[in-house]
């Protein structure tokens, strides 16, 4: 199974440690997670985002649609579907952003739903 949540989740340490997950940071920068190690071995290349395409997100000069177009053709289109299946078994995929915003942890997601593998968005209340 894989999941997906945010860094500020407030339930995110008890959920890892109740799923028994390895966390997977899919974001260009991360934070401190109580009680869990998180350092760079985290990183899952594979699906972070360019800093180009996040600078224009946040910058306005490209539309959440622009944005998922762009992540679609360069990121998730060109992954290698066996490696992505070994690798984020028993994970979750963190980043920065809140359930309700817009972000491209729910694109993974959809994604990795869509090709027949189950992602769930871990709850934080």
């Amino acid at each position: 199974m894989i999941y997906t949540s945010y860094y500020d989740n407030p339930r995110l340490t008890d959920l890892i440690k109740k799923y028994q997950l390895y966390p997977q940071i899919i974001s260009n920068s991360f934070r401190y997670v109580k009680n869990t190690i998180l350092n760079e071995d985290n990183i899952y290349h594979p699906l972070v985002p360019p800093w180009y395409l996040v600078r224009a997100y946040k910058g306005g000069s490209i539309s959440s649609r622009q944005y998922s177009g762009v992540y679609k053709e360069k990121i998730l289109d060109s992954l290698d579907w066996a490696d992505l299946v070994n690798d984020l078994e028993q994970t979750v995929l963190l980043c920065w952003c809140k359930p309700n915003e817009f972000c491209h942890r729910h694109l993974v997601r959809e994604y990795l739903n869509k090709n027949g593998l189950i992602c769930i968005e871990l709850e934080d209340k």
